[in-house]
């Protein structure tokens, strides 16, 4: 037995700079974790994990704040500076908008050089590519502004210089790795029924952005060396009284004749929902599960129990969603 060895492999799944701590033959011990190494802390190193996940707290918290995503009951919810530049002729009294943000649970003001000639190649080589729709633009990078803090990309409407700017969508990255998306008109729009107008949201569009941009997000975070854990927000907002479609073909659309009463969001003006993941623990099909988990929790939102947007193999037909940003 003396010659025996033991190997403790240890998983720990939040963060480099929360102290983690294991027993082993009666020892408390804690233990670091930086990337995909794992440590013993010294003593000095415990105090600072500590500290830093208490500040790490109160900045997250202020940054989300910030965004104005902390409050889905308030008016105000999700409407930061881009809101008002959203376009949606359809829906003009109050736009409704579908917003992703990803945000690194430790936020460090010069996390990404969003200045880099490299980092800015790398975006342009891919604004598009993914899973499931390589052909569609996750972002439009012909239209990058720089900003103190990062980077953003509208898909600026053709309009007369007299005219005000409206976007179509927009995504933008900023120097602490914070990531936001968000789109109005492609996702979500009126429909005829019953000689009246009924405003849909489009299951199967937003599940394909939300794919979209987990692979895109996925492979950027990996691309600025963040391997760590990502809260990973979906925010619909201004959706009351919405039906819901965009559906595979053996389901009927709200407008279908036989559908008396669609399924309606008919208690929430606001959604959030909010789920966690790892960038180094992210594979094709983790990816796959977080996009059918999300979706399956906006269709309980609209009194739906599973989403009829996927096919029997789980996947999306890309060939009922036409050419989404294909453009």
């Amino acid at each position: 037995m003396k010659n025996k060895k033991v190997i403790v492999f240890m998983h720990v799944g939040a963060s480099p700079r929360r102290p983690h701590m294991a027993t082993f033959s009666g020892k408390n011990t804690y233990f670091v974790r930086h990337n995909l190494s794992v440590q013993q802390a010294t003593q000095s190193e415990v105090k600072e994990m500590f500290q830093v996940s208490h500040k790490s707290k109160d900045i997250f918290q202020e940054f989300i704040e910030s965004r104005k995503l902390h409050d889905e009951k308030s008016k105000f919810f999700g409407m930061n500076d881009h809101y008002n530049f959203l376009h949606n002729l359809f829906l003009e009294q109050k736009t409704p908008i579908l917003m992703h943000s990803f945000i690194p649970s430790y936020l460090e003001d010069d996390r990404v050089d969003t200045s880099s000639s490299e980092l800015n190649e790398w975006l342009q080589a891919n604004q598009r590519g993914f899973h499931p729709m390589q052909s569609s633009r996750v972002f439009e990078y012909g239209w990058k502004e720089v900003l103190l803090d990062g980077l953003f990309f509208p898909h600026v409407l053709p309009h007369d210089e007299s005219d005000p700017e409206e976007h179509y969508n927009y995504l933008e990255i900023l120097n602490n790795g914070y990531i936001e998306s968000g789109a109005s008109a492609e996702l979500l729009w009126p429909i005829e029924k019953d000689s009246k107008m009924l405003p849909v949201a489009h299951l199967g569009n937003a599940a394909c952005l939300t794919w979209l941009l987990l692979n895109f997000v996925r492979n950027f975070y990996q691309k600025v060396g963040y391997y760590d854990e990502v809260v990973f927000q979906t925010s619909l907002i201004h959706i009351k009284d919405f039906a819901l479609g965009g559906f595979v073909e053996k389901w009927p659309e709200p407008q279908n004749l036989l559908i008396d009463k669609p399924s309606y969001c008919k208690h929430n003006n606001n959604i959030k929902i909010i789920e966690k993941f790892i960038i180094s623990d992210m594979s094709d099909e983790s990816v796959k599960d977080l996009v059918h988990s999300i979706a399956k929790k906006i269709c309980r939102a609209f009194g739906e129990l599973d989403p009829k947007c996927f096919k029997e193999d789980g996947d999306l037909d890309v060939h009922l969603l036409g050419g989404f940003r294909s453009h």
